[in-house]
């Protein structure tokens, strides 16, 4: 996938899960670097991530740790998208017979 083809929720999903792995908390500089992110629009996202619960953002030590909040939505969302990918290649295969 093109970095221009991204939507505001894959890349909310991308910012969560990097912040979700590894270490208790994951640093500025490998969210960015990850997401493919400049500060300034990552600002923007982890501010409406840590108002909504999502995130947690430690401003002394630049680090974020996604809530729980944040892992229920991950799972809810990749189970999401595993069913329609599931679903359109069920279709697909269908239409082909």
């Amino acid at each position: 996938m093109r970095i221009k083809d991204r939507d505001r929720v894959e890349i909310i999903t991308l910012i969560l899960d990097v912040a979700n792995q590894g270490n208790d908390t994951t640093k500025l500089t490998k969210i960015m670097r990850e997401t493919i992110l400049t500060h300034p629009q990552l600002k923007e996202y982890w501010t409406v991530l840590t108002d909504n619960g999502f995130l947690n953002h430690d401003k002394d030590t630049e680090t974020f740790k996604t809530t729980e909040k944040g892992v229920r939505f991950l799972e809810t969302y990749k189970k999401a998208k595993k069913g329609i990918t599931m679903s359109t290649k069920e279709e697909w295969q269908l239409s082909i017979c």
